[in-house]
């Protein structure tokens, strides 16, 4: 079900109460994360406009409320990675399947595109029912619908909750790869060319 009174805008310092609230949910009752204990309203206050120097970080409201959110941040340190992301998104626990996600993704990848950006990629808990046997998890079905494919798989990489967790790697194809492709514009620079 889609909800049409959800608007995207870039998050701001004033954004870290209605982001906290929502990350503690699922650092407190879910595996979705591997922190143990959630930043606090202080962090988020720092690392919002931090992470905006150089990734996009978007939110979704109703009514002006924040209910849910998702940023990129650097996939790998080295040179060659430059135009790739890592992505990540939560949603206010009762507002899904409502094509919150699907909204704030695709205006992340917008401004992705935008920006210089070639691949997304997305890492997410795998749960297991008994060894051997995959439960396939919302996220990953949100994932694929979106046009994510599983890339590879660390087994009991992460341990919570008294068990340990495998992750998988899915990766979307946002842009062409060309050779010698320009480089990628920081979003504070592409949001300054864009009068944003």
């Amino acid at each position: 079900m889609e909800n049409s009174n959800v608007r995207i805008r870039i998050a701001r310092p004033d954004d870290a109460q209605a982001i906290h609230d929502i990350y503690q949910y699922y650092v407190e009752n879910s595996v979705v994360t591997f922190d143990y204990e959630t930043p606090t309203v202080e962090e988020w206050e720092e690392r919002i406009p931090r992470i905006e120097q150089n990734y996009p970080f978007l939110v979704a409201t109703i009514d002006h409320k924040v209910v849910g959110y998702t940023y990129a941040s650097q996939f790998r340190e080295k040179a060659a990675y430059d135009w790739s992301v890592e992505v990540t998104i939560y949603l206010d626990p009762e507002l899904r399947r409502q094509e919150i996600g699907t909204k704030l993704y695709f205006a992340l990848e917008h401004f992705l595109k935008d920006m210089g950006y070639i691949n997304a990629n997305a890492c997410i808990t795998v749960l297991r029912a008994t060894p051997g046997k995959q439960i396939v998890n919302e996220s990953i079905r949100f994932h694929r619908h979106l046009g994510y494919r599983e890339v590879g798989q660390f087994h009991k990489i992460g341990y919570k909750s008294g068990s340990w967790y495998d992750i998988v790697w899915m990766q979307k194809k946002i842009s062409e790869h060309t050779e010698n492709p320009p480089k990628v514009t920081p979003f504070a620079v592409w949001r300054e060319e864009n009068d944003l």
